[in-house]
């Protein structure tokens, strides 16, 4: 049971650096929407789209038999969020959009 809790914190931890990195890296960063229901959809959608990557790069790189160190640094961890940043950025872009108009 605790395996679960570490793992559910660990990906919540990864989607809000996600979220984070969405919206304050580039340029003409996407701001937050007004509405902190808004901002959560979005934020849940990130932690899903973390949860989905770290599955699947995690079994991908099984299958590739990388190391344990490329395993946990890339796979598990660097590609879930960089994805999920795109992700995000692209949300929060279309939010802003929407709200514009």
């Amino acid at each position: 049971m605790s395996n679960l809790y570490y793992q559910f914190i660990a990906a919540w931890a990864l989607a809000l650096f996600a979220l984070l990195l969405g919206r304050y890296v580039g340029r003409n960063s996407p701001k937050f929407p007004e509405s902190i229901a808004s901002t959560f959809s979005i934020f849940f959608a990130v932690w899903i789209s973390v949860f989905i990557c770290k599955l699947a790069f995690s079994y991908a790189g099984k299958a590739l038999e990388l190391s344990e160190a490329a395993q946990q640094g890339y796979a598990e961890t660097i590609l879930p969020v960089v994805i999920s940043a795109i992700i995000a950025r692209k949300m929060l872009a279309a939010r802003s959009t929407a709200s514009r108009h």
